[in-house]
């Protein structure tokens, strides 16, 4: 209201700016989420990568 704002227009933009503040902590929140259950479900898996057998394969080589 001190900027020459009537208070109907400045209590709607301090809504719209509390609103997009709220949207902008929700989508951080939500991708730290997600970010949490990748490295849950990933992190397990990697160590199980050391448990793999890998084929054994004839050694061909060609000789001239």
């Amino acid at each position: 209201m001190t900027h020459g704002f009537s208070f109907a227009d400045s209590y709607h933009a301090a809504i719209d700016l509390m609103n997009n503040l709220l949207s902008a902590q929700s989508a951080i929140m939500g991708y730290q989420d997600v970010f949490h259950l990748i490295i849950y479900f990933t992190l397990p898996l990697f160590f199980l990568i050391f448990f793999i057998k890998t084929k054994q394969t004839k050694d061909k080589r060609v000789t001239l």
